[in-house]
Parts: structure tokens; C-alpha cells; sequence
């Protein structure tokens, strides 16, 4: 047992490292003493910020020669310049919505042009001739020019459009073309608007594994948008860092060393798009509404207009550099100086801006120069959804990288006596409870802030209008977990157990809690006990500011829905009044999506709970005993499920809103395409519906089980996908409007002036229901 606990409570600690502090992993599980545990965790950070501090650039890092990350071009791809990663659409409103390409030139320097196309669809046309100009008069034509100022990104902005209505849209060079994608636009309050199917995403770690939840999401009948709640992209280096360490794992992608600068940020976000089929895939499919979180960014970031700006992941000097060994690298947690963060956070969001399709949204408090990335879609009369920053524009330093764990060792490091953690009368307990009251101050404390006031006022104003429009449901795209949660408690794992099983998971928790090397696992029963919460980077660490926008929810909603990302894992609450632990009446429903990949608390509790499961014999699910634990413990809870990956798919109606979470084998993450489908037998890798949870129009807050899944998937890729584009071949292009200055910001192209006559059809292939019309 002791041999086993040495080697799983490292990965604890590592877990807790990343999610909720910097704690050191090695050194610390050697402490006897609270004295030695207190000692290292302060010496740690100071032991990484020692350095030589040499001279500083213009950019606040050393003048040393490092690594560098240059434009991508053609020679990367055999010398073909070309189109490989992909088109994308999004942020669609009534009359508009962004296309995106990036273009692979033969070398950087050059500009290039290129020619949009884009077409309504039309189910009297054949599929071939959508986007051909000598069959469709219809075409929405325009010249871009684009160059290494932007990364070779065409970001347009289609204005003109007819509300409620799908089209297809590609780009050529006049010798080859993109593939061709699919668009829509949203409807307007005129429209009817009966069902409204979706999915949203968060926590894409390339190194992790396969990102089967988007290509299963580009086969959903009749999507009509996605949503990326962030983490789309990870910024670490190949360097023993975060999710770096499985056996299985992919090669880290372009750049090696952890992204800071521009080119950096851009490449990796353009190595994702060029590896991953399914994310190209989800992203021709139909448009996204999408928002970052912290590691598109860096991880654990924060800033407001006046204030610290900065990271948990942000070492302005680093005591490591390119000539350091891995593990130096991985103790430092960089691998050279990362200068002035509000600098680092300008070009991480310039290159969020240029590889994603949602335009610049009206400019917010916070550190950014030049952008912002809110997003307020009005779908018909039946939702409205509000996508707004939760990083840059309104965060506080505290307590985002604070450490709610640390504080419980002082009585958890040597109070093996697990019983008197529940006894009000003991010493341990009565330190518990300082310590939670201390700890569930500093959360609540009025000056910290995620959002800040203006993004507050926008949230609850859209809201309050959606309402008084009779709108059904109020979406909030929030990054984080709104609803509270206590950690694990291990020790009452037997309660959720079928009672046959209860004595030998009891004595197998009993023999691990009391080992004294596993007191973070002793710091989650103490947090359950007393009802303390462990992520003060969710909004479980601004809880004043949660209670704010629940109240304004119960007032100015009707149905409110908050998605969220983050932690990697699936949860589902019903949220109450005032947000705490205790139910009340009920107020929204916070959903929270599992990562397409990243690791949760499997990975933390994984080898822990495996001999329990050897020794049962396999005939308990003890992931799902840990799921149910989690429910059991936090009152407003309603599902978990911490194994499998994947993502939420919803259709809503003006009745109900079913968010089903759809979930992958830990093996099928693993698993490359092309095995994973011909594994399953169909287009994609196999997967399940885990859960179809049922919100009722007139019972907010509501979440019910069904038994039966309603969102359908299709069973072969869309034929929209195979139509030519007719290109001359020898680099020449049509006529049509010029624009230019199509980076991070999109170009207009209005297209109320462009050709309206019909055209003729061929009456060969007709579209087959691709979308609903």
C-alpha cells in the first residue's frame, strides 16, 4: 500500500499543480512537518525566479539566442502552396456571418489573392453547381488580399444576408481551391424558430489524444452552431509540462518550446488545424460562437483594465532557458523569459483573433489593446446567448491562483484519525472549520471579480431584454464551473456503493486515508466536511459575483443556461439562490462539458482507485462510484461522469432544453481516425449518449433524466462537401469586390449589391437533406 500511495499521490499533487495551484510535486509529499510542507511550497517559487538577470529586450526578455517560430509556408506541405488548414465560419447574426481560410503561400513576403465564393443554398440547384459561376448567377463573389501581416489569414465578414438561411462558401488561388463549407445565418424574430440543436466544447490538449468529439459533432442532424467555451489551444512545451507525459500521446505540435510570441501562438494554432481532421471537420460544418478561457492565453491568467495583469503559467524572468535539461524546464515551468504579460496577452490574442471566425465585439475593460471577444446571437424568438471574456476584461490576481488546498495541511498532515474529522467536539474538527471559514471568506470577498461590472450589466441586460421578448431560454457561454463543488471525499465512497461492496471499499478507503503520506487525499474529506469549495479559478473563487449574476438571473430570466468548460470532466447542476451548497429555490442550470481530451480527476484518481477494482473483480465500476460520490456529496449536483472525454449535444425547443453528453471510451481518445472508424464500423469512432438531462421551459432550473436520447446523427458525410469549386487552373480569378485588410479584425463584404438573378439548374444531384430547409 505504502509502494502504491508514493506513486499515486504525486499525481495528485501534479493535478493540483495545474488546476488549482503551483504546488511542488516532489518535494512536497517528502514533509513530515507543517513547518517543512509550508517552508518548501514558499521556496518552490522563489527557487524558479532565480536567475542572472541579465539584460532585457524591448519585449521585457533577454537578448539571447533562442528558438524562433517562422510563418508556415508551402515547404512544409512538399513546396505546394495551398489551402491545409481548413475553412471555418462563425459568430452568425441575422444578416451576416464571418469565413475564415488561411492560405499556405510558396514563401513569406508575398502577397496573395484569393477569391471567395459563397453561395445560398438552394435545393432546386444541383450540389455541382453551387459554386460554379457558369451554373450559379447567384454567387457571392470577392477578391482578398492577404500576407504574412495576418499569417496569411482571410478573415471576411459577409454582410447582406438573408436571415435563417444556410450556404456554402469556399476560397481558390485561381489553381487550387479550399474544401467547402457550410454556413448559416441566424434567424431574425420573424422567423419561425421551432428547434434550435447545438453542441459546445472545451479543453483541447493536442498531446492527449485524438479530438473525436468534433469530428462526431460535424454528423449531428441539422447542427446549426457550435460553441467553444476555451482552451481550444494549449501553450505548453514539449518539456515533461501538463498532459506531456502518456506513453500514447501525439508529438507535441509546432512550436516544441512553450508559445509566447505572436508566431508562436499562430503556429500552434495552425499545427492543430493541420493534424487534426476533426477539428477541421466540426469547423466547415457550421459556425461557432466561441470564447477563450486561460490557455489560449497561459494558464491561470488574469487582468483587469487597473491591476496585476499576469499567470500561474507566466514567468516574466525564467531560471531556465534552451540549453536546459527537460526536467529544469518542467521545474521552472518555462523554457526562457516570457517579459511583460499585458505584452505576451496582446499577441496570444491576436492570433486567437486571426485563426478564429468570430469578429471583434464591442471594446470591454480589461488589459487588451485592440479587440474584444464579445459575442451577443438573438436566435429567432426562441433563445439568446451572450459569449463574453472572463480573463482579460474583469479578473482579479486573487484569488485566481490562489491555493485552497494548502491551508487544510495544517490539519491533515498528521491527523490520521479520519472519525474525527466529522466530530464537531475534536481539535482536528474545530481547525477544519477555521480554516474553511477563512477559506470561504477570501472566496466571497466583494473586491475580486471575474467579469467586472460592465460584463456583468451586458450579461443581465441581453437577458433582461431576451425575457421581455418571451424568449424561452438565456444562454450564458461562460469558460468556468458555476455551480459549487466540494473535492472527493473518499471516505464515504462506500455510502454510493451497492452494499454488498460497501465493507470492501470501506476498509480499502479506511487503509488509504490513514497512510501518512496521503494527505491531499486526507484535504479532501476535511474540504467535504465543511462544505469548502477547491477551485478559486472558477466561479466558485468569486462567489460575491456569482451570487450578483444569480440574482440578477432569478429576476431578469426566464430560463437561465450557463455552459461551461475548464475542468475536464462532465457536471450538471441545478443552481440555486444565492449559489451555495445548500438548496433554495432553484435558479438556472450550469452544464458543464467534459474536455474533447484533456485529463480530470481520473487522472488524479485513477491509480488510486484501480486495486480497488482488481479486487472487487471488476464487478464495479469504481469510476462510476467516485461519479456517484461527487453527486451524492454536492447537493445541487446532478451527473458526473469523470473517465470519459467528449462533449455536449443539445436541441431546444419552446418547451424543453436537452443537453445530452456524449462520451468516448479513454481508448478511443487514443485511437487515430482512421482505426477508431474502422473500430466502430461507421463514419466516426464509437460513442455513447451518457446522460439526456431535461430542462423544462416552465420549471427553471430543472434537470431531469429521460431514458432515451434525442439528438440524431447522420450516418454519411454531407454531399455539400464534395462540390467542386471550377477553377482556370492557371492562377486567374473572376471579377468581384476587392478587399483588403482581412487579418485578426475581418474585412466587410457586403453583398446587397451583388448578383440576384436565377439561375439555371442542371437537375442531376440534388442535396439530400444536409440541412433543413
Amino acid at each position: 500500500m505504502m509502494k502504491l500511495l508514493k506513486a499515486v499521490v504525486p499525481v495528485f499533487s501534479g493535478l493540483a499543480s495545474q488546476t488549482f495551484a503551483s504546488l511542488p510535486p516532489r518535494e512536497i509529499i517528502q514533509a513530515r512537518t507543517l513547518e517543512e510542507f509550508i517552508t518548501l511550497q514558499q521556496n518552490h517559487k522563489l527557487q524558479r525566479q532565480e536567475t542572472n538577470r541579465s539584460k532585457l529586450g524591448p519585449n521585457g526578455r533577454r537578448i539571447e539566442e533562442l528558438e524562433s517560430s517562422e510563418i508556415i509556408t508551402a515547404d512544409l506541405f512538399g513546396g505546394s502552396p495551398g489551402f491545409y488548414h481548413g475553412v471555418a465560419s462563425g459568430d452568425p447574426l441575422v444578416d451576416r456571418v464571418i469565413v475564415w481560410t488561411r492560405y499556405t503561400p510558396v514563401a513569406a513576403g508575398e502577397s496573395v489573392t484569393l477569391e471567395l465564393r459563397l453561395a445560398k443554398v438552394d435545393p432546386n440547384l444541383a450540389v455541382e453547381d453551387h459554386l460554379d459561376p457558369n451554373a450559379n448567377a447567384n454567387i457571392k463573389v470577392a477578391k482578398i488580399e492577404t500576407s504574412e501581416d495576418s499569417d496569411y489569414v482571410a478573415k471576411v465578414d459577409v454582410l447582406g444576408l438573408e436571415s435563417n438561411t444556410h450556404y456554402v462558401f469556399a476560397f481558390t488561388d485561381g489553381k487550387t481551391s479550399s474544401e467547402v463549407g457550410q454556413t448559416r445565418t441566424a434567424p431574425s424574430m420573424e422567423d419561425e424558430v421551432d428547434e434550435m440543436t447545438y453542441a459546445f466544447f472545451s479543453c483541447a490538449h493536442f498531446s492527449n489524444g485524438y479530438f473525436h468529439a468534433y469530428d462526431v459533432a460535424s454528423t449531428i442532424e441539422n447542427i446549426d452552431f457550435w460553441i467553444h467555451l476555451g482552451d481550444y489551444v494549449y501553450e505548453y512545451g514539449a518539456y515533461g509540462t501538463y498532459a506531456t507525459d502518456i506513453p500514447e500521446r501525439r508529438d507535441m505540435t509546432l512550436p516544441s518550446w512553450e508559445m509566447v510570441e505572436l508566431q508562436d501562438y499562430r503556429n500552434r494554432f495552425a499545427t492543430y488545424h493541420q493534424w487534426d481532421e476533426g477539428l477541421r471537420n466540426i469547423r466547415r460544418r457550421a459556425p461557432v460562437i466561441q470564447i477563450w478561457d486561460d490557455h489560449e492565453l497561459t494558464n491561470n491568467a488574469y487582468g483587469q483594465e487597473s491591476g496585476p495583469v499576469g499567470a500561474e503559467n507566466h514567468q516574466e524572468v525564467c531560471s531556465a532557458n534552451r540549453t536546459s535539461t527537460n526536467e529544469d524546464k518542467a521545474e521552472a515551468q518555462c523554457d526562457r523569459d516570457e517579459g511583460d504579460a499585458k505584452i505576451r496577452f496582446n499577441e496570444a490574442a491576436q492570433a486567437y483573433m486571426e485563426w478564429m471566425p468570430i469578429r471583434q465585439g464591442p471594446m470591454m475593460p480589461g488589459v487588451l489593446e485592440f479587440t474584444s471577444i464579445t459575442q451577443v446571437i438573438e436566435w429567432g424568438d426562441l433563445a439568446s446567448i451572450v459569449a463574453i471574456d472572463t480573463r482579460l476584461g474583469g479578473r482579479s490576481a486573487e484569488p485566481t491562483i490562489a491555493d485552497t488546498f494548502t491551508p487544510f495541511a495544517a490539519a491533515t498532515l498528521s491527523n490520521l484519525n479520519i472519525s474525527a474529522y466529522y466530530d464537531e467536539a475534536s481539535d482536528v474538527r474545530q481547525l477544519i472549520n477555521v480554516i474553511a471559514q477563512s477559506t470561504k471568506a477570501e472566496m466571497s470577498n466583494p473586491a475580486y471579480s471575474m467579469l467586472g461590472e460592465e460584463n456583468r450589466n451586458l450579461i443581465l441586460d441581453t437577458f433582461e431584454s431576451s425575457k421581455a421578448a418571451g424568449k424561452p431560454w438565456q444562454i450564458f457561454a461562460a469558460a468556468t464551473v458555476m455551480g459549487p463543488q466540494v473535492p472527493i471525499n473518499m471516505d464515504k465512497m462506500s455510502d454510493y456503493a451497492p452494499a454488498a461492496f460497501a465493507p470492501s471499499i470501506q476498509g480499502f478507503t479506511d487503509a488509504v486515508l490513514t497512510d501518512p503520506s496521503a494527505f491531499l487525499l486526507r484535504i479532501g474529506v476535511a474540504m467535504d466536511v465543511s462544505g469548502a469549495s477547491f477551485s478559486p479559478d472558477a466561479f466558485d473563487g468569486f462567489a460575491y459575483e456569482r451570487e450578483i449574476l444569480l440574482d440578477g438571473f432569478q429576476e431578469k430570466a426566464n430560463n437561465p443556461i450557463v455552459l461551461s468548460g475548464d475542468s475536464h470532466d462532465s457536471w450538471a447542476f441545478t443552481l440555486y439562490e444565492k449559489g451555495t451548497l445548500e438548496e433554495g429555490n432553484p435558479v438556472a442550470v450550469n452544464l458543464g462539458c467534459p474536455g474533447v481530451t484533456s485529463p480530470g480527476w481520473n487522472g488524479l484518481l485513477g491509480d488510486v482507485l484501480t486495486p480497488l477494482s482488481q479486487a472487487l473483480g471488476g464487478a464495479l465500476d469504481v469510476h462510476k462510484l467516485a461519479s456517484d460520490t461527487f453527486v451524492g456529496r454536492n447537493s445541487g449536483m446532478k451527473y458526473n461522469d469523470i473517465l470519459r472525454k467528449g462533449f455536449v449535444a443539445v436541441k431546444a425547443t419552446k418547451d424543453t432544453h436537452t443537453a445530452e453528453y456524449i462520451l468516448f471510451e479513454p481508448e478511443v481518445i487514443l485511437t487515430d481516425y482512421d482505426e477508431a472508424r474502422e473500430a466502430s464500423g461507421k463514419i466516426t469512432a464509437a460513442f455513447t449518449c451518457g446522460v439526456s438531462l431535461v430542462t423544462k421551459a416552465e420549471d427553471a432550473g430543472s434537470l431531469d433524466a429521460q431514458e432515451d436520447c434525442v439528438v440524431t446523427f447522420d450516418s454519411t458525410r454531407h454531399l455539400v462537401w464534395d462540390i467542386p469549386v471550377p477553377i482556370s487552373g492557371d492562377g486567374s480569378l473572376g471579377s468581384g469586390k476587392s478587399l483588403t485588410e482581412c487579418g485578426f479584425n475581418a474585412c466587410e463584404f457586403d453583398t446587397t449589391d451583388e448578383a440576384t438573378d436565377e439561375a439555371p439548374s442542371s437537375g442531376s444531384k440534388k442535396f439530400c437533406g444536409f440541412v433543413s430547409l
